[in-house]
């Protein structure tokens, strides 16, 4: 399906958004990138305490905002450092270092991620690793705690320490009673919930047990602090003091599920707990009241810094001094940002020179309005001069189509305070020259409406060039939410009209692909929510024309729809064909394109368990399928009546990888390709037009597991063969793994030379360059949409045109070997990687990406080469990723050892290597390679 349109989700605040262009990238021609730049935005709020938010000893403050992005701020409200990191989904915990830096706990597309950021923003270590939370020791230790080990690394380069095992469990869902602190010793404290109840464990600086003790808990929570004497921890309704000495129970006080507890600042770290409508302040060694102040309805956010405890109660902040608990200061809580928006207050602290932060955000324009930063005096509550909220580069939400060799078109939707900007520009092909740009700003909502777009496409036709975006609130349940469409000028891309498509009430609408007919008329397909009482919403599945000239709506028809199914259509013979909302008997139906009026309706492949899909084979017909696990059936219908031309139907199992939804092929003469993935390898499949129920298929990879093979693109090329994009991957799990491309002889099912596109392993803060097909331009050039990060972590998406031609032909082969058949948690273990090559040129830039069997860190890394040079091995992710470049004949070996810990218990070492995209190979299969070692696991055996 050339020209296919391809939307980058980013969701964005954005003050200004500009064209970056740059061919710096290897292989590209020329790229037109979008980025905006403006302040960031708080993103979707965490429940109290558990916030987004961090601060420094420094006086500094960490903030994850809308993508995510993560901002640090120094003590003056000045901006350190942004990152832009879309591979880091969200950071369940993060600290800010006293260096300007900052750790952060992360959860990826894969393996959470440990990761040290210094002063600058940029990466330091990182380290996949199973964890919930973690703790500084110090300045030189990180102690990292899941439901089964306590792992402890050196700060300074993220190797492990060591690790001990601790009793797996949960306490009321999972996660909950695990939690981890430290004291001023070093010594380390972990609450971990079993079947039998609470265990709380101390160990000392050097991972030696030093008690273990059980304890009833019902309820989440853990460790509120670690003093001199005493550990306080709570679980639900219960406050519980522990010897620090021998874990033995001091003293408990009941309180209120619904209390917040905190911690002194003092040595003491005595609990100050903050009810319904007091606060109290117990001694450590007693358990009894040292003070209780009066205060009316005490709740979020609260702190205590520098002594004082600072909390709200109602529309105040109150200050209560920590040692005596009188009241210092009173002051109105900031209720509304620059922007008039009302604030919701997050969290507080980050003291230095006698002031600390504020940091809140808009309430209910989660991604409209800037965070919100204040910096208020300590000693009385009064405001203290706070910096605006600083711009930081970041990414849009992109789409892209070619729908010629000649020219592309590319818009992006980025985020105002008050409006959403889709901003559309015409490129040509070959130099990428700007041909036209033009903003086309959001204002049918007006200052109220919901402004966090979630798709973009686009569709040119006669012409015209139609964009549809949807447009909600966060959390998609929020009134109101819209599918907006416009259409544009193909020539200059002047606006001809817009329509918001909404009703009141409508809640998480959205839009899909526009289509136009010969005459301009756009038509598109929605899911539109309502409210239908006791909090649940209800779905319509919808098509809608509207008219060229103004963009009314000449006709809906809005469909019950309970699964939120997407409604396929296709225009041919002056009737729109669609499939129909899943469940009832009637699958497929024709309207008038004219008025909306049913024309036919049809029940082919009805019932539940079915995916079902049309596609236009010519002028007067369509080609409906119906899947199931076991088999597919397809008929061709006459597009205005519905008569069934033929039925047919082949059993075989299903395409995996949304191979109908990911962009099917009609090819000349009607036949249907769709791609994919069956087991462990990649899938095409051809259903032929002619009603001879025949389906060609071909399976490209290997069917050795854990090696995997899956088509994410295929194009159809001039001379009608295919151009594919496949995903390698070596094990089970999404990542490493790597995108290649080849050429795909239709006729003989003759896969070309492979060549290496874009490679994904498990570092989230690592640069990324990735592409996705949209059109050929000429024999080795190709348009591509663009995703990249640069560092340190800016985000880009965009555009280019992306030259594929090969220097080289060869193989590349890995081999990866690991010195024991079987180890024990504590021994060291010795790994060896070889990669060779043979070919007829020069290679430069190959890489080695290996995963390592435990997340340790590796030792004494060495590479030595035979007709190969600039090696180059970083380990800083604990993984072994190593540049090079080789002659034919050549070669590289990578030595090492890594230390065994207790998990994973089937420990693998995964690795690949690849090219440039100017080497074209004939097989990737022994670009892979696995090793593997028995782990003999004594739960008193550690490293």
């Amino acid at each position: 399906m050339i020209g296919r349109p391809t939307s980058w989700i980013a969701g964005l605040f954005a003050g200004a958004v500009f064209a970056a262009s740059s061919a710096a990238h290897a292989g590209f021609a020329w790229e037109q990138d979008w980025l905006s730049s403006a302040p960031m935005t708080f993103g979707w709020p965490r429940s109290q305490p558990d916030q987004k938010v961090a601060f420094g000893a420094d006086g500094g403050v960490l903030v994850e905002g809308q993508s995510p992005m993560y901002a640090r701020f120094d003590a003056a409200g000045a901006l350190r450092w942004s990152v832009d990191s879309p591979l880091l989904y969200s950071t369940p915990e993060m600290t800010a270092t006293a260096d300007g830096g900052a750790y952060m706990l992360a959860t990826g597309s894969a393996e959470s991620q440990l990761l040290r950021i210094d002063p600058s923003g940029s990466k330091t270590w990182s380290r996949s690793i199973s964890a919930l939370h973690f703790v500084e020791v110090g300045n030189t230790r990180i102690a990292a705690v899941d439901a089964a080990f306590l792992t402890v690394m050196d700060a300074a380069t993220g190797d492990v320490v060591w690790q001990r095992p601790i009793i797996a469990g949960v306490v009321n869902g999972a996660g909950a009673g695990i939690s981890v602190a430290a004291d001023a010793a070093g010594s380390l404290y972990v609450t971990a919930g079993s079947a039998t109840g609470l265990r709380t464990i101390k160990f000392d600086a050097a991972g030696t047990e030093q008690w273990n003790v059980s304890g009833a808990a019902s309820g989440e929570g853990g460790i509120v602090g670690v003093g001199a004497t005493m550990l306080f921890e709570r679980f639900g309704d219960l406050l519980r003091a522990r010897r620090v000495g021998d874990g033995g129970v001091a003293w408990t006080q009941d309180i209120y599920a619904s209390d917040i507890v905190l911690a002194s600042d003092d040595g003491t770290r005595e609990p100050i707990v903050a009810s319904v409508a007091n606060i109290r302040r117990f001694a450590a060694d007693t358990g009894q009241a040292r003070w209780t102040t009066a205060l009316p309805n005490p709740g979020y956010p609260a702190s205590v810094i520098g002594g004082k405890l600072v909390l709200s109660s109602n529309a105040q902040l109150v200050a209560v001094d920590a040692a005596s608990g009188a009241t210092s200061w009173s002051i109105s809580r900031p209720s509304t940002d620059a922007y008039g928006n009302d604030l919701a207050l997050d969290d507080m602290g980050g003291l230095q020179g006698g002031v600390f932060f504020i940091v809140g955000h808009p309430y209910g324009h989660y991604q409209r309005a800037p965070l919100f930063l204040q910096r208020i005096r300590l000693d009385n509550g009064a405001s203290a001069a706070t910096p605006p909220t600083p711009t930081v580069p970041q990414r849009t939400l992109v789409a892209s189509i070619a729908p010629d060799a000649g020219h592309a078109i590319t818009a992006s939707a980025s985020q105002h305070a008050s409006t959403v900007d889709i901003q559309l520009r015409k490129l040509d092909a070959t130099t990428g020259a700007v041909t036209w740009q033009m903003s086309d700003p959001v204002t049918e909502f007006g200052a109220d409406g919901p402004l966090y777009p979630t798709w973009l496409a686009l569709a040119e036709h006669a012409g015209k060039v139609a964009t549809t975006s949807s447009l909600q609130q966060q959390g998609c349940i929020r009134s109101p939410s819209g599918a907006r469409v416009s259409l544009h000028d193909a020539a200059n891309g002047a606006r001809l009209w817009s329509a918001l498509l909404t009703d009141p009430g409508r809640v998480c609408t959205t839009v899909y692909e526009p289509q136009l007919d010969d005459s301009g008329n756009v038509f598109v397909s929605t899911s539109e929510g309502a409210s239908c009482g006791n909090g649940n919403v209800c779905y319509e599945a919808a098509i809608y024309k509207l008219a060229s000239g103004d963009g009314q709506v000449a006709w809906r028809e809005g469909l019950e729809d309970g699964s939120r199914t997407t409604r396929e259509f296709v225009l041919a013979t002056d009737h729109v064909v669609s499939t129909l909302p899943s469940g009832g008997s009637v699958t497929f139906e024709g309207l008038s394109s004219a008025s909306g009026a049913v024309a036919w309706s049809s029940s082919l492949y009805a019932g539940y368990g079915i995916d079902r899909h049309v596609l236009k084979v010519d002028d007067t017909h369509v080609v409906v399928f119906g899947e199931t696990a076991s088999g597919t059936s397809w008929a061709k219908l006459d597009a205005a009546t519905g008569a069934v031309v033929w039925d047919r139907s082949v059993a075989h199992a299903r395409c995996k990888d949304l191979c109908f939804e990911n962009g099917p092929i009609v090819l000349p003469g009607g036949d249907v390709l769709i791609h994919g993935a069956l087991g462990s390898r990649a899938l095409l499949r051809r259903f032929h037009n002619d009603g001879s129920g025949t389906v060609d298929e071909w399976l490209i990879g290997t069917d050795v597991p854990p090696q995997r093979t899956s088509i994410l693109r295929a194009e159809l090329e001039a001379g009608g063969n295919l151009v594919l994009q496949l995903w390698r991957h070596p094990r089970a799990t999404v990542l490493p793994s790597f995108k290649s491309f080849a050429h795909f002889d239709l006729q003989t099912g003759v896969l070309s030379d492979e060549q290496f596109f874009a490679a994904y392993d498990e570092d989230p803060y690592g640069e990324l360059t990735d592409q996705d097909l949209l059109r050929q331009v000429d024999a080795d050039r190709f348009l591509v949409q663009t995703y990249r990060t640069h560092a340190p972590q800016t985000a880009t998406t965009g555009i280019a045109l992306l030259d594929l031609a090969t220097t080289a032909h060869g193989d590349l082969a890995i081999e990866a070997h690991l010195d024991r058949a079987s180890a024990a948690v504590g021994d060291s273990v010795g790994f060896h990687l070889r990669a060779t090559y043979t070919g007829d040129a020069a290679v430069q830039g190959a890489t080695v990406f290996a995963h390592m069997p435990w997340p340790s860190g590796v030792t004494a890394p060495a590479c030595t080469t035979s007709a190969a040079g600039n090696c180059v091995v970083d380990v800083d992710s604990g993984d072994v990723r190593a540049t090079f470049d080789v002659s034919p004949g050549g070669s590289i070996e990578i030595s090492g050892s890594v230390g065994v810990l207790g998990y994973p218990a089937r420990p693998l070492l995964s690795a690949y290597v690849h090219g440039s995209t100017a080497l074209g190979e004939s097989d990737l299969r022994n670009n892979f390679a696995t090793a593997e070692t028995s782990l003999f696991v004594d739960g008193f055996d550690a490293r």
